[in-house]
């Protein structure tokens, strides 16, 4: 399976939530199957407090079947092939799932003021069942820090209604980056607030006033706090407030949380000068009778340099007007979205803010169709296939898809150009609208259901020439028919993750990536997956190259594509060919707390 790169595809995978980001290769849950006393699976075992390693009770215990879930309540009372099951412990601890198909499972539980044991953003615990072959497993729960604190305003007064979320420096395949953890919380009438559950680890605090959501689905509001100034243009304002008591970032203080920690984050707010951003939208279709209101909605974005949230929006009137109110001196991107209509666009522009208005912007909004794709998807063998299973995908290229260093989170990526889409037919055509863009467009080939484990983009040819790693433009895809070719002839990359002393180690992160740094650019080479409780791993469908295997206690805490890290950790770090076949390696987990 491919490395995610959730943001490079947040908007543009909103719309196809059913399809997996998968490529031809990634494993899929089995087909359900009947559970009969010789083929039911048994998970069980006993949940630990940490700081005693004493037995929980009442403890909520869930395990989930199948492909590793965004949500672990949205498969509930899903297909059998990936359902969440849940139970409570016992007196003593204890917890048990039986009769259970055979298969994957991420287990994890959870309790009141507690927090599993477990790096930032896993699911679970990742099992291995077999038939007749009972599984026993620990899991431990830490006590849940807290951070709380007052959100006072420049005349010593308390805020209500403010938004404070937690965020933290991670390492993902675009580098260091800032990301929300989903921790937030909303001041009360004392201006007082609580963080709760968080695990162990350092965490930058930001206020926000405007209520600019540090989790999706958050409302937005931008503009002065509240009272008869709400939608008129001011001159001072209350802006997002990194804790102390900084605007930027990278002046914030991390906090550093153990686990039950209760710590105090204080805030002291003041207004400062700000300004509005006006203009047009040039370009926008021509609304049709048969729209609906939601298709014809387009909004702007403002977008500051290095900022970890986006810092203002607001809607598009009937005038191809906008108006985003209340924004600080600096650098900005302008961005024009009309992410629901086939027809809408995308465009934006750069601009700076000094000490005054910026009226007269003029966007103009790109049309999301300049053109079409068809092309043919095809095996380079005699193999039958249901290709009705296959989506391309068009993922837009950027001249550097890994980020800077020490950068906020890719919201830039989010609001770039769009891809495009489309469904395979039965003989293996598809055809697809291209958005314009300046940059130029990778293919990723998606399955949906079991089949194609074992299968890999082979090939991308435009005019006879092969444009799978070097991407391509989409007037070149326009002048002619683009050809897919797959192959089965995938490796298969199997092994085990220990410790020093040789010994299983559960959940390890393998990870395998080109050899050659500039393949690291293309998405279906970039390969991971989590060892299960016996330290066993397996990735199938790999094209046939150079790699580099290692394994990571927690990836999110390891600069894993750095030089000076790969160089570090060079005697854990496995150099392998791949072809048609399996490779086995054993892999000495690089632990964490070595960095």
């Amino acid at each position: 399976m491919p490395y995610r790169l959730g943001f490079a595809f947040a908007i543009f995978f909103t719309a196809f939530c059913t399809c997996q980001e998968i490529k031809p290769g990634a494993a899929q849950a089995d087909p359900a199957q009947t559970v009969s006393p010789q083929t039911a699976a048994v998970i069980s075992g006993t949940v630990l407090q940490s700081d005693m390693r004493s037995p929980l009770k009442n403890a909520q215990v869930t395990a989930t079947r199948g492909a590793r879930p965004e949500n672990f309540d949205e498969v509930e009372g899903g297909s059998a092939e990936n359902r969440k099951f849940s139970t409570k412990t016992d007196e003593k601890g204890h917890f048990e799932f039986a009769d259970l198909l055979p298969g994957t499972y991420y287990v994890r539980a959870s309790h009141v003021g507690m927090v599993m044991k477990s790096a930032l953003g896993r699911e679970g615990i990742l099992v291995t069942l077999e038939a007749g072959k009972p599984q026993t497993m620990n899991l431990v729960l830490l006590p849940g820090a807290v951070i709380t604190g007052r959100i006072l305003n420049a005349d010593g007064e308390p805020m209500q209604h403010v938004a404070v979320g937690t965020m933290r420096y991670i390492y993902t395949i675009r580098g260091r980056i800032l990301a929300p953890t989903g921790n937030t919380a909303e001041t009360d009438d004392k201006g007082e607030y609580r963080l709760f559950g968080l695990q162990p680890g350092s965490y930058v605090i930001a206020a926000d006033p405007r209520r600019i959501g540090f989790a999706e689905g958050s409302d937005v509001v931008v503009g002065p706090e509240s009272g008869a100034a709400r939608g008129k243009a001011s001159s001072m304002a209350y802006m997002a407030t990194y804790y102390p008591n900084e605007t930027s970032f990278q002046q914030a203080t991390p906090i550093v949380l153990k686990p039950g920690d209760e710590t105090q984050a204080n805030f002291s707010l003041t207004p400062i000068s700000v300004h509005n951003i006006s203009g047009t939208i040039t370009g926008l279709p021509a609304a049709k009778a048969s729209d609906k209101e939601e298709e014809r909605y387009c909004f702007v974005i403002a977008m500051r340099e290095g900022s970890p949230t986006p810092v203002g929006t607001a809607a598009v009137g009937k005038d191809s007007s906008f108006k985003i109110s209340s924004v600080s001196a600096g650098k900005y991107k302008i961005v024009a979205m009309q992410p629901r209509n086939e027809s809408g666009g995308y465009g934006y522009k750069e601009i700076t803010v000094g000490s005054s208005d910026v009226t007269g912007v003029v966007i103009p909004m790109n049309s999301a169709v300049n053109g079409q794709i068809t092309g043919m998807v095809r095996t380079d063998g005699e193999a039958k296939l249901d290709y009705t299973k296959l989506f391309v995908v068009l993922a837009p290229q950027t001249a550097n898809q890994q980020a800077d260093q020490d950068s906020a989170g890719d919201y830039g990526s989010m609001f770039r150009s769009g891809g495009g889409y489309a469904e395979v037919q039965k003989d293996g055509s598809f055809k697809m609208d291209v958005p314009s863009s300046p940059n130029g467009y990778q293919v990723v080939l998606s399955a949906q259901g079991s089949g194609f484990e074992d299968w890999f983009t082979n090939k991308v040819l435009i005019g006879g020439k092969d444009v799978l790693d070097s991407g391509f433009k989409a007037a070149e895809a326009q002048r002619g028919p683009m050809e897919i070719i797959i192959s089965n002839k995938g490796a298969t990359l199997e092994g085990n993750a220990t410790d020093p002393q040789q010994k299983p180690f559960s959940n390890a992160e393998v990870i395998a990536i080109p050899s050659d740094p500039k393949l690291r650019k293309s998405f279906d080479l970039l390969h991971n997956t989590t060892a299960d409780t016996q330290g066993h791993f397996k990735i199938r469908g790999v094209r046939p190259g150079e790699y580099i295997v290692f394994a990571l206690e927690d990836s999110q805490a390891q600069p894993f594509l750095t030089d000076p890290f790969l160089k570090q950790n060079s005697g854990q770090v496995q150099a392998v060919k791949l072809e048609s076949g399996t490779k086995q390696l054993q892999l000495q987990v690089i632990p964490a707390q070595a960095q």
